[in-house]
């Protein structure tokens, strides 16, 4: 079945839904020629048709000089991801096939030689091959970083980009289809030929060396990591792009002193940690996880609730601790699916009575209330501005998994900030790391950004937008704002740290959400959709502030009762009681 195109698999998992459909779209355009044209080349062979093959030509080389650029440079990620998230080797395969089909009836018309047959044969067998390289590569996926497997360089990455057995290959076709034009195959198509085979050959004897090197490594996971003695292991899979989940606890992990490891069910997030000093280990099967079980091994930490978590949660003799990526009042951060692990780190006793209050039953020891040692960095509230504009964050969260956490306030984003503008503000603009992931979100978080850009370029406000803001600790955003507008999300407790004001956008369709969502008596609720709305609310938040006394008490509610000196402590004390 592999001889049938596969267009649904040569495409990574990080590429948006529109730039897949570019791509496939331009390789369709590739194969759709290559028939056009040999049936040209067929037809250009026969008298009166003298016109033929110089449309022949055009038709087939056009594409051709784009195809690079559609097949690789559009990637996210670059070259080397290519090989691991998406190729477009070992696909049109049946076209390709039909193009070595017709030269072979054009070279028969003119008589055979044997440099035509050894040219058509290294095109035959190089086409047949690029399936099986292809699946080879797709096995070659990254495996491990930050350890040493005494048997030399871990080799995560192929030595050159996959997609170029299709690129050459389909070149080399195009090449011989041109020659033939002339009546025989010439030095351009022997070369390209052989180029291509050769091409093909090396790319799937660098993934087969991999795939081997990943298997000696494998075999040596036990005794590596009997050598290491990890306390603990971080055990994550979440889709490709989410690394915020590790990365936010990845400083905290360190600090409590011990050996650990993080291992990743999906070798898709492999780039998601690379930035990690821990040792990581790619475990994709099941009964992988077995390796882990060293003697030193007490204690399994989570940083989100990945079905896959299950698989390490059936190892009743660790301790399984739920750490969470955010702690907020959505739906989500008091799921009974909690209950699989022993303990919950929670902030405060907000977390605790979310549980009580959805009638969610757990165990006496089940929680530990921690902090959120993430905002040990975040600045107390200025005293005055200084006579300065105000500056104000928008933090809007993304459109949830579910209808029951559909908080995002973007579609009202343009409105929102507009109405900031029309206040004199500067803006800090941070939207959740998964906004962009939904076509309508992404197209609401640009036009956020375009209108920014717009009135900094008429009035000089100096807004902070784009990737420097995004990418940057989102304690950064808080201590650079005098104010905050945001949706029902973790940054709401966490800005509760600053003891600075808040607006919280309320996209329900009723007058509830202050009792569904405590955080709110702390704060401003404002409706979006309603005019002049978020206005009128920063008002009253940089004039008297009313609600002040209760962002105190709410701090402690939500973020523990705990001294602002080495508040990070507790959570590290924490988990070293657990291992």
């Amino acid at each position: 079945m592999w001889i049938a195109d596969d267009e649904e698999r040569s495409w990574g998992d990080r590429l948006t839904t529109g730039r897949r459909h570019v791509l496939t779209l331009g390789v369709r355009a590739v194969g759709t020629s290559l028939v056009l044209g040999a049936v040209l080349l067929a037809a250009a062979r026969w008298p009166d048709a003298s016109w033929v093959p110089a449309a022949a030509a055009v038709g087939l080389l056009l594409p051709l000089v784009l195809l690079r650029r559609l097949v690789v440079a559009m990637l996210r990620g670059g070259d080397r991801d290519v090989g691991n998230e998406g190729s477009a080797t070992g696909t049109f395969i049946a076209t390709r096939l039909i193009a070595v089909a017709v030269a072979a009836v054009v070279a028969s018309h003119h008589g055979w030689d044997v440099a035509t047959a050894l040219t058509l044969a290294a095109l035959l067998v190089a086409l047949l091959l690029e399936p099986p390289v292809r699946v080879a590569v797709d096995r070659a996926v990254p495996y491990a970083l930050n350890l040493d497997d005494g048997q030399g360089r871990i080799r995560n990455w192929p030595a050159a980009d996959p997609s170029w057995a299709f690129t050459v290959t389909t070149l080399a076709l195009a090449a011989t289809h041109v020659d033939l034009l002339d009546g025989e195959v010439g030095l351009l198509s022997y070369v390209a030929a052989g180029a291509a085979l050769a091409t093909v050959s090396l790319v799937g004897v660098d993934a087969a060396l991999r795939i081997r090197r990943r298997g000696v490594f494998e075999a040596r996971i036990p005794a590596m990591l009997a050598a290491l003695g990890p306390r603990f292991v971080l055990h994550w899979e979440g889709p490709v792009g989410t690394g915020y989940q590790v990365h936010t606890w990845l400083p905290y992990l360190d600090r409590v002193g011990v050996p650990y490891v993080i291992v990743l069910r999906n070798a898709q997030n492999f780039r998601d940690v690379a930035g990690a000093t821990a040792p990581v280990i790619v475990l994709p099967a099941l009964a992988h996880l077995d390796k882990l079980l060293v003697p030193a091994l007490t204690t399994a930490v989570y940083v989100n609730t990945a079905t896959s978590n299950q698989h390490l949660v059936r190892y009743a003799h660790l301790r399984h601790v739920q750490l969470n990526h955010g702690d907020s009042d959505k739906i989500p951060s008091h799921n009974p699916a909690f209950r699989l692990y022993d303990r919950n780190f929670v902030a405060g006793q907000a977390a605790v009575d979310r549980f009580a209050n959805a009638g969610i039953t757990v165990q006496d020891d089940f929680f530990r209330i921690v902090g959120r040692p993430q905002v040990e960095d975040v600045a107390e509230a200025r005293a005055d501005r200084e006579g300065r504009r105000p500056v104000v964050l928008y933090a809007p969260t993304w459109l949830g998994f579910h209808a029951d956490s559909h908080y995002s306030s973007l579609r009202h984003g343009v409105s929102i900030v507009q109405q900031l503008l029309d206040a004199d503000c500067d803006v800090v603009f941070r939207p959740h790391p998964y906004a962009r992931n939904d076509r309508n979100l992404a197209r609401a978080v640009d036009d956020v950004v375009a209108l920014l850009a717009a009135d900094t370029a008429r009035s000089g406000r100096e807004h902070r937008t784009g990737d420097a803001v995004e990418s940057c600790p989102i304690s950064e955003c808080f201590n650079m704002s005098d104010a905050m507008v945001a949706d029902v999300s973790s940054v709401i407790g966490e800005y509760l740290f600053s003891g600075k004001p808040y607006a919280i956008t309320d996209m329900s369709a009723d007058d509830g959400a202050a009792e569904v969502f405590p955080a709110a008596e702390g704060g401003y609720l404002v409706k979006p959709a309603q005019d002049g709305a978020v206005r009128h609310a920063l008002e009253v938040m940089l004039g008297e502030d009313p609600h002040r006394a209760r962002r105190e008490e709410l701090r402690v509610y939500y973020l523990g009762d705990l001294p602002r000196e080495g508040y990070a402590d507790t959570f590290v004390a924490a988990l070293r009681a657990e291992l």
